[in-house]
C-alpha cells in the first residue's frame, strides 16, 4: 500500500499535464474564431501520451518536470505565435506560408501578441512548473527504483503510439483522397483544421501528412478532356461587344469598399477617381474574395485553381494554352502582353509563373527603378506607391503603337498598415483626411491602422487618375477593356471587421469591389435598356469567362470554375486558401461546418452551385497534377 502510494505521488505530475496541454489547446481554439471543441483530438492525444510514455522512463523526477515545463511552453509559444498570425491576417498555418516567411516576419513587426492567450497561458504553466518544483523539493530528488517491466510497457507504448501518430493520418489521407466521392464529401463532410485538431495539433499534423501528401484521385486523360472540352461557349450576352479592344486588368491589392461608402458625401473628393468608376463603369456590387493574392491572381487568369499545392511554386512551369494572356495572343497577333508588380519581381515566383501564363515580361521594382519608380519598401521599409508606378510606366503599360494586354499589381494597400507612413505622409494624403475630419489620429493604434489604410487608398485612386488621363490623351479610353479587382478583403489586424464595424465573420467581410470600364459593353447595356450594375454574386473566378465573352474570344467553360457576370448564371467561392465555401448568404467549411447563413440562404441554391464547382475541381486537379496539356494538344477554341 505504502510502494502503490508512492508510485502514485511520483507519476501524479502526468495528470495535470496531460489536463492543462488539452486545455491550452481548447483555449487557444477560442481566439481563432472556432469555439473550444476540437473535433478529432486523438491525433493530439496520441501525441501527448508519447511524451508522457517516454518521460516515465526518466528516473530523476525533477526532469520529468523541466521535460513536461519544456513540452508545455513549447505549446503555449506555438499557440501564441499562430493566434498572433491569425489576429493580423486571418490565416490558420500552412507550410506554404515559409515560402513567404521573409514577408511574413515583416508583417508582424511591431505587432503585439494577443495577451487575452497568452497571460493566463502563462501563469497556468508557471503555477504547473511551482507544483512540480514543491514536489521535487518534497520529494528530495531521490531516484526512482528501476522498474525493468516498466520501462518495457513504456517503451513499447511509446513506440505503437507514436507510429500510430505517424502512418494513421497519412493513412486515412489516402482512403479519402483516392476515394470516388472525395470531391462530393468536401461539400458534407469538410471542417476547419484548427477545429479538428486544435492549434498546435494542426501544425503537427501537417508536418507529419506533409511529406507523404497524396494527392486526390487524378481522371485520366480520355475522361478529363471529354470533360474539358464538351462545352463551349461562343455567343451570349455582351459576346464579342468589345472585340479588338485592348485590356487592362489591376489586381487592387487589399481594396475595400468602407473607406469610400462609410463617408459617401466626401467621396468625390477623398477619391475622385474611384468615385468617377463607381459612376462610370460597370460595377458588380455584390463581388466578394476569399483567397491569398497569388491565388486570385491565378484566378483571374487561369479561371481555375487546384485544391493541393500552389500555382506560384508546385506548378509554375505547366503548359497554361487556356490562360488569358494565352488567348490573348492568338486573336490579337503581335500585341504587347505584358505584366507590372510594385514589388520584388522574384515575389510568389512570378518572374517564372509570368512566362509560363503567356506574358512577354514582368517588370517588378527592381526594373521599374530605372525607370523612376522610388523603391520604398527598401529605402524607408514601407509599401511602394502606385501613384508613381502608373506615372513612371504608364507608356509600358498603355503603348500607343499597337494593341497590348497589361496586367497591373498594386501594392500600396497591402498590410501590415502601422501607425503613419512617411511617403503617404510626404503624399500630403494623412492632411486630406484631417481636413475633412475622417479618420483622425487617436492614441488607438486600430483606429491609427484604419487611417494608414485610408490614406494609401488615396494613392491608389491617384494611380486610377493617371491611368484614365493617359488612356483619354492617347485616345484609347474607349477601346480598351478595364478590369478592376481586389484580391482579398484588408484581413491584415482584422481591418474588414473595424472597417464595416462588424464583430462576427459573416460574407460582407469577404465583399470586396470589382470594376469593368469598358464603354461599348456600358453602351450595350444601357440600349437594351439595363442598367450598368451587377446585382448577382460574382467572384475573382468570373473574371476570366467575363473579358472573354466581352472580347468575343470563344472558350471551353468547363476549364474554368466562373460564369459571365452578364449572364443569370451565380458561381460559389471554395476557397483554396481556407477551405470553406462562401456565397452573398454563406460561410462554411461544409453543410456540416457551418459559420454564418443569411436570411436569404438556400440549401438547394448552394449544393447546384458547389456541386458544379467541385464536379469541374476533380478534372482541373488532374490537370494542374498531370500538366495533361504538355503532353496531349489543346485544340483551338
Amino acid at each position: 500500500m505504502n510502494s502503490l502510494k508512492v508510485f502514485f505521488k511520483r507519476n501524479f505530475i502526468f495528470v495535470p499535464f496531460v489536463l492543462l496541454a488539452a486545455l491550452l489547446e481548447m483555449y487557444a481554439l477560442l481566439f481563432t474564431d472556432n469555439g473550444i471543441l476540437i473535433h478529432a483530438p486523438w491525433f493530439s492525444l496520441a501525441l501527448l501520451a508519447v511524451i508522457v510514455s517516454l518521460t516515465a522512463m526518466v528516473r530523476s523526477y525533477a526532469w520529468r518536470v523541466a521535460i513536461l515545463t519544456f513540452v508545455l511552453v513549447a505549446i503555449l509559444s506555438v499557440d501564441a505565435g499562430f493566434i498572433l498570425l491569425f489576429d493580423i491576417n486571418g490565416t490558420a498555418f500552412d507550410y506554404s506560408l515559409l515560402y513567404q516567411a521573409a514577408d511574413g516576419l515583416g508583417m508582424m513587426e511591431g505587432q503585439l501578441v494577443n495577451f487575452g492567450f497568452l497571460v493566463p497561458g502563462a501563469i497556468a504553466v508557471a503555477g504547473f512548473l511551482l507544483y512540480g518544483v514543491f514536489n521535487a523539493v518534497k520529494l528530495k530528488d531521490v531516484k526512482i527504483e528501476k522498474n525493468p517491466r516498466l520501462r518495457i510497457v513504456c517503451c513499447s507504448l511509446a513506440g505503437v503510439l507514436l507510429v500510430s501518430a505517424l502512418a494513421v493520418p497519412n493513412v486515412l489521407n489516402f482512403v479519402n483522397t483516392t476515394s470516388d466521392s472525395y470531391y462530393a464529401d468536401l461539400l458534407y463532410d469538410n471542417d476547419n483544421e484548427y477545429k479538428k485538431y486544435g492549434v498546435t495539433g494542426d501544425v503537427l499534423y501537417q508536418f507529419v501528412t506533409g511529406p507523404f501528401l497524396t494527392s486526390p484521385k487524378v481522371a485520366t486523360w480520355q475522361d478529363s478532356s471529354e470533360f474539358y472540352f464538351r462545352n463551349k461557349t461562343e455567343n451570349g450576352e455582351l459576346f464579342g461587344v468589345s472585340a479588338g479592344n485592348n485590356v487592362v486588368m489591376i489586381l487592387a491589392e487589399s481594396m475595400e469598399w468602407f473607406p469610400v461608402t462609410n463617408y459617401p458625401g466626401l467621396a468625390q473628393y477623398l477619391y475622385p477617381n474611384i468615385s468617377r468608376l463607381t459612376e462610370e463603369s460597370i460595377v458588380c456590387q455584390n463581388h466578394y474574395s476569399r483567397e491569398k493574392t497569388d491565388i486570385s491572381e491565378a484566378q483571374s487568369l487561369l479561371g481555375n485553381y487546384p485544391s493541393r499545392g500552389f500555382v506560384c511554386n508546385n506548378y509554375k512551369d505547366n503548359a497554361y494554352p487556356f490562360s488569358l494572356p494565352n488567348l490573348y495572343r492568338e486573336t490579337n497577333e503581335g500585341a504587347k502582353i505584358n505584366s507590372f508588380h510594385n514589388n520584388e519581381a522574384t515575389f510568389y515566383n512570378r518572374s517564372e509563373l509570368h512566362e509560363a501564363l503567356g506574358f512577354d515580361h514582368l517588370y517588378g521594382i527592381e526594373e521599374m527603378e530605372g525607370y523612376g519608380v522610388t523603391n520604398y519598401q527598401e529605402l524607408l521599409e514601407e509599401r511602394n506607391l502606385d501613384s508613381e508606378m502608373m506615372d513612371k510606366m504608364k507608356d509600358e503599360m498603355f503603348p500607343a503603337d499597337g494593341n497590348f494586354f497589361s496586367y497591373i499589381i498594386s501594392y500600396t494597400t497591402h498590410g501590415g498598415y502601422y501607425d503613419v507612413r512617411s511617403s503617404l505622409e510626404e503624399k500630403g494624403y494623412y492632411d486630406r483626411l484631417d481636413k475633412y475630419n475622417v479618420y483622425p489620429e487617436t492614441d488607438n493604434k486600430y483606429d491609427n491602422y484604419l487611417r494608414t489604410y485610408a490614406a494609401a487608398l488615396m494613392d491608389f485612386d491617384a494611380a486610377i487618375g493617371i491611368m484614365l488621363d493617359d488612356l483619354e490623351a492617347k485616345d484609347l479610353l474607349d477601346s480598351t477593356t478595364i478590369v478592376i479587382y481586389s484580391d482579398h478583403n484588408a484581413y491584415y489586424d482584422r481591418l474588414s471587421y473595424r472597417g464595416k464595424g462588424l464583430v462576427d465573420m459573416q460574407s460582407e467581410i469577404f465583399h470586396v469591389p470589382m470594376f469593368i470600364y469598358d464603354t461599348k459593353a456600358k453602351t450595350a447595356l444601357e440600349t437594351a435598356g439595363k442598367g450598368k450594375d451587377i446585382e448577382k454574386f460574382t467572384t475573382t473566378a468570373d473574371i476570366l469567362p467575363t473579358v472573354l465573352t466581352l472580347l468575343g474570344i470563344p472558350y471551353y467553360s468547363n476549364l474554368y470554375f466562373g460564369h459571365n457576370v452578364f449572364s443569370d448564371r451565380e458561381s460559389v467561392i471554395f476557397s483554396r486558401a481556407y477551405g470553406c465555401f462562401i456565397t452573398e448568404d454563406f460561410v462554411g467549411y461544409s453543410l456540416n461546418s457551418v459559420v454564418y447563413k443569411g436570411n436569404g440562404f438556400s440549401e438547394a441554391d448552394l449544393v447546384t452551385r458547389a456541386s458544379e464547382h467541385l464536379e469541374k475541381l476533380k478534372y482541373i486537379d488532374a490537370l494542374y497534377f498531370k500538366d495533361y496539356f504538355a503532353e496531349y494538344e489543346f485544340p483551338k477554341v
